[in-house]
């Protein structure tokens, strides 16, 4: 296991993440793209 795997893991079991982040994230990267669906 690499140590830039185990940075994740570990922030991802101190920051869980919530449907609200994913849906953030989701819109964030829609508008980067430039999608309008």
């Amino acid at each position: 296991m690499t140590n830039e795997r185990r940075v994740t893991i570990t922030l991802e079991l101190e920051h869980p993440i919530t449907p609200g982040d994913i849906e953030r994230a989701y819109c964030e990267i829609r508008e980067q793209v430039g999608v309008d669906r």
